[in-house]
């Protein structure tokens, strides 16, 4: 019997642009169901500090995982935020469905670990994959 034992709990971050939230909320829930703390742009609350609480949050976070579309290429965030984990000494998980995107970010990102997913792919299953790669 091949038992497979569960992966440890993790804290992620997801990063996503504002226009792409719809993906990026049925990701986080499924990385939830799957025993991931997670946290998300959208958890600033009204009067907090929101590049210190970014910050923090990264702090916080074992892994960056970056919901990586047009419209985040187009985010003066999607470079802020790469620059933060690159200065954390965080490991980023590129989620995407064009392939050719990683290309069109910072060389020193191209050696980074990428998921390819489809918008109707099952979001558990990509769930599973995140947590359980090994960077």
């Amino acid at each position: 019997m091949n038992a497979r034992r569960p992966h440890p709990a993790q804290r992620l971050f997801v990063s996503y642009a504002r226009d792409d939230e719809d993906s990026a909320k049925s990701l986080v829930s499924a990385l939830r169901a799957r025993g991931a703390e997670v946290f998300t742009p959208d958890s600033v609350h009204l009067g907090d500090k929101w590049r210190e609480h970014m910050v923090e949050r990264f702090r916080e976070s074992d892994r960056i995982v970056m919901l990586l579309t047009p419209r985040a290429l187009e985010s003066d965030w999607t470079v802020f935020e790469l620059g933060l984990a690159r200065g954390l000494d965080k490991e980023v998980l590129l989620v995407t469905s064009d392939p050719e995107l990683p290309f069109r970010l910072p060389a020193d990102f191209s050696d980074r670990q990428i998921f390819s997913s489809k918008e109707d792919e099952d979001r558990l299953e990509l769930a599973r994959r995140i947590l359980e790669a090994h960077v």
